[in-house]
């Protein structure tokens, strides 16, 4: 083997081993993600209540945001 085939073949061993890094970490990460949001608590969050005060919350801000863009003269 010539110079540029040793290169050639260390370059692709190179990046062959970068890449099955690469896939192992993504594995590794969503194996851990996956765990960890099997053991999240239940929370005891009044979600009607939220929704209401966010459905009322949201018509004063487009309001205020209207206002705030309307030209004054």
């Amino acid at each position: 083997m010539n110079r540029q085939a040793h290169r050639y073949a260390r370059n692709g061993a190179l990046a062959a081993l970068g890449l099955y890094t690469i896939v192992i970490l993504v594995i590794t990460a969503l194996g851990a993600g996956y765990d960890a949001a099997h053991r999240v608590p239940v929370d005891n969050v009044d979600r009607t209540g939220l929704f209401q005060r966010f459905n009322q919350a949201v018509p004063v801000a487009l309001q205020g945001l209207q206002d705030a863009l309307t030209p004054h003269s």
